[in-house]
């Protein structure tokens, strides 16, 4: 892998954060962190999808050797002895893990960007929650302790009230 991709893979932790007190610039950097991330996804995914194609490829070659040499040999083909010889070849288990790892690497694109559209999402509720004032300072400041006795004592007499009545 690519130097560049170890990098951005290492930065995107960095990349999730929001600042709220600077929302206009998270906008900013959003489109082309996630074009960045975007991108990198689409040519591993493209990287992967070639090594499968070799795998097989090589599965094939392999396979038509193993049966050339039984051919040769007179002996009877037996599918799942041709096919453990060729699973167990040294350059197939080389190629089969050098794509395993590289799915790996496919599955945390695939998270880092899922994880940017997420912070989309939540760009979007922030400027959301500016716009109706959430932030903002009430206009008329309340004592809650004073409120909130007032409304239990209009309860407990209004309760005496219906008990009252019976």
């Amino acid at each position: 892998m690519n130097d560049k991709y170890e990098d951005l893979l290492n930065e995107i932790s960095e990349y999730r954060k929001i600042d709220l007190l600077d929302l206009h610039t998270e906008w900013q950097k959003q489109s082309p962190i996630y074009g960045m991330y975007s991108d990198a996804l689409s040519e591993m995914s493209f990287e992967r999808d070639i090594l499968k194609k070799d795998i097989d490829r090589l599965y094939a070659k392999l396979d038509l050797e193993y049966r050339k040499e039984k051919i040769k040999k007179k002996e009877r083909i037996v599918e799942g002895e041709i096919r453990s010889l060729v699973e167990t070849d040294k350059n197939y288990i080389k190629l089969y893990n050098k794509y395993f790892k590289l799915c790996k690497i496919v599955g945390r694109f695939q998270s880092a960007v899922k994880s940017l559209e997420m912070k989309k999402k939540s760009l979007e509720r922030e400027v959301d929650l500016f716009i109706n004032k959430y932030w903002s300072v009430p206009k008329e400041r309340k004592n809650i302790v004073e409120f909130k006795t007032k409304a239990s004592a209009t309860r407990t007499n209004e309760q005496r009230k219906l008990l009252n009545r019976k």
